[in-house]
């Protein structure tokens, strides 16, 4: 895991923001948590679920937040029912398995195998190729249990990983009565049932993600596990067809596979943000106005994520660059302003971001400017008390605005105007070179 001190990072998905989040139920989702908690507790029999959910809707936090449940000691988690905590903790041993992360193995069904191995059975070490090894105790047993006639026993004890292992298996019957060997008698379940959650499956390249669902249907039917995918089913289905052809229901392929879909809620961004602002809370506009920002766009909590990840980096090169020093309010209106609006709009909309870093924003402008108080602070240096006040105010950012885009000038414009300007175009070159990537019609990814 990547270690830093910006929380946003999707990397710092780690126990501690983990509970925090729980706890404060930051995404409002505690309930739905606890809604499918109910449904996995009822579960005993093999089965296939999806949490299905758009670009950006808090799918994977979702299903990390549910395989952490599985090991956090009794806390009073807001809208959590400690009892069906207990019992899915009694029920299940979860496993995540990031898909996206895994699909440069060519065998979906060695990869499951390899991690299932490598994290669950506890084997560590690791052979040339980069995949564990297997114990000869192990070989030995797999020997014993899938020898009746049906596996070439020689070429099994000639294996030295994973990848020959599953390569000696040849048929679907063999590969079938190995898999339920690991999972019945080599996996540390403790008598439980093993949910394997599946995250990022709809990022995959479409030949891991098609062999990975038809391994899982056709190899994985042990009682004692159940799979969740957390996926974007609509990109999923096309992902489908380019693998079977673009006539090819994808919709109604997937469809087999699953038992239930579990369709995400819609994500509270107010709630989320509020829990940002809570952890921020240290009243400065450089944190102040990226909540608004935020807040105003509507943005998706992975949107959310990137915004603030990417916008930190742009902060540091602010600070240590003197020029972003003047105490002016042109150059105050650029690093605690527009700068943040432009970044919030390069995430979520570039014809907008384009509009707005080309002189042609005042509208977008005026917008931000009648849920921030904190950007009528920065230009009236106190809160407008009036909506005369506020609209003045609005109009005096728009003018300087557009001083800093256009290169409009009015008399008597100190040279500050122009230093302003330069170090917003100076910003805007390093937002054109960030590296957001739109694909999907403007989704960057799910």
């Amino acid at each position: 895991m990547i270690k830093s001190k910006n929380v946003f990072r999707e990397e710092e998905l780690n126990d501690t923001t983990l509970l925090e989040t729980l706890i404060s139920n930051a995404i409002g989702r505690n309930q739905q948590l606890d809604t499918f908690m109910g449904l996995l507790n009822s579960i005993n029999k093999n089965a296939v679920l999806t949490i299905d959910g758009g670009w950006g809707s808090g799918k994977t936090i979702f299903v990390r937040q549910l395989n952490f449940l599985s090991t956090l000691n009794s806390t009073d988690v807001s809208r959590l029912n400690l009892t069906s905590i207990e019992t899915f903790q009694e029920k299940y041993t979860t496993y995540y398995f990031n898909a996206w992360e895994n699909d440069f193995h060519e065998d979906p069904l060695q990869s499951i195998l390899f991690n299932l191995i490598n994290d669950l059975w506890g084997v560590r070490e690791r052979a040339a190729d980069s995949l564990t090894q297997i114990s000869s105790g192990l070989l030995d047993s797999l020997i014993k249990t899938t020898s009746m006639g049906l596996v070439d026993t020689a070429h099994i004890r000639d294996a030295k990983n994973i990848t020959q292992l599953v390569d000696s298996i040849t048929t679907a019957t063999e590969r079938k009565k190995a898999v339920d060997d690991i999972i019945n008698n080599y996996l540390d379940l403790k008598g439980k049932k093993l949910l394997f959650i599946i995250d990022e499956l709809d990022r995959c390249k479409p030949t891991y993600a098609v062999k990975l669902l038809e391994v899982i249907k056709h190899y994985y039917t042990n009682d004692k596990i159940v799979f969740l995918m957390s996926t974007n089913n609509q990109q999923l289905a096309h992902t489908v067809k380019k693998v079977y052809g673009e006539s090819f229901d994808g919709t109604g392929y997937l469809s087999k596979f699953y038992d239930l879909v579990f369709n995400l809620p819609k994500f509270k961004s107010s709630e989320y943000i509020t829990y940002l602002g809570a952890k921020l809370n240290n009243g400065y506009w450089k944190d102040e106005v990226p909540l608004e920002v935020a807040n105003t766009l509507s943005l998706s909590m992975r949107e959310i994520n990137r915004y603030y990840s990417s916008l930190g980096l742009i902060e540091h090169y602010l600070s240590n660059e003197d020029r972003f020093t003047i105490g002016n309010i042109s150059a105050q209106l650029v690093k605690y302003v527009f700068i943040p609006l432009a970044y919030g709009l390069r995430i979520h909309n570039l014809d907008d971001y384009h509009s707005f870093v080309n002189g042609n924003g005042e509208d977008m402008l005026r917008l931000f400017c009648k849920s921030s108080d904190t950007a009528i602070r920065i230009i009236n240096r106190s809160a407008a008390s009036t909506d005369t006040a506020r609209q003045e105010a609005t109009e005096e950012m728009v003018l300087m605005y557009l001083k800093m885009t256009t290169g409009l000038r009015e008399a008597g414009d100190h040279y500050d105007i122009q230093e302003s300007k330069d170090h917003f175009d100076r910003v805007v070159l390093l937002m054109n070179s960030s590296g957001v990537i739109d694909d999907e019609d403007g989704a960057i990814e799910d």
